[in-house]
């Protein structure tokens, strides 16, 4: 294999061919550490929005599918609780409408279906009306 530079000291070095041309560090332990570092680093900084919010989440309780709203008022401040607060009310309100709404139809639906006796059509001995 051909030789490399490294890219913490910059000295020429053989790759391990197991790994080959993927090595970027020599094989001394302090280049390994600083190319660790510097790795480590850059997923952080590019992986952190991701974390924050998975952090969060995790405050939040959505797990638990309940929003903790003492948590939102820490992280966004009160206007935005309140907000939020008005959001979600509005959301159940509406949803909770919709249900009554689609049971009512359902209700409707299934009598129609239902074959109902007319009234000179009842049998004699029944209950008088």
């Amino acid at each position: 294999m051909r030789r490399r530079r490294c890219c913490v000291c910059g000295e020429l070095f053989r790759p391990d061919p197991r790994v080959g041309k993927r090595q970027k560090a020599c094989r001394l332990a302090e280049c390994q550490q600083e190319r660790h570092r510097r790795a480590c680093q850059a997923w952080r900084e590019h992986d952190r929005g991701e974390a924050q919010e998975e952090r969060l989440r995790r405050r939040l309780g959505a797990q638990n599918q309940e929003v903790k709203l003492a948590v939102v008022r820490d992280e966004c401040g009160s206007k935005i609780k309140v907000v939020i607060e008005e959001c979600l009310r509005l959301v159940v309100d509406g949803a909770r409408d919709e249900f009554r709404a689609n049971t009512l139809v359902q209700q409707r639906e299934s009598l129609k279906l239902v074959p109902r006796e007319r009234r000179d059509e009842r049998r004699a001995g029944g209950p008088a009306p």
